[in-house]
């Protein structure tokens, strides 16, 4: 399955709320994809400010060219093109 059910997603909450540990709920799947998430957000937090500034404007770098290819592709809008029209 792709997505847990509602079933599993009410007991996930209710063990958060709980302060419980919620990986014993989950299946291996997402417990893998969960404990690899939590080691990445470590290994960020484990490094000096110029690292996590770095990685921080690389996060933000990719996440603004999907952004504008999305709209690019879908729309057919330039927003480069729209951003120096209205800065003229």
């Amino acid at each position: 399955d792709l997505f847990p059910s509602q079933e599993l997603v009410y007991r996930w909450l209710h063990a958060y709320i709980q302060h419980r540990p919620v990986l014993i709920l989950l299946p291996v799947s997402y417990r893998i994809r969960h404990l690899s998430l939590l080691r990445s957000r470590h290994w960020i937090g484990r490094q000096s400010w110029p690292v996590k500034i770095v990685v921080g404007l690389v996060s933000f770098v990719f996440v603004s060219a999907i952004v504008y290819i999305s709209v690019r592709l879908s729309l057919g809008i330039d927003l480069f093109q729209e951003a120096k029209d209205i800065l003229a």
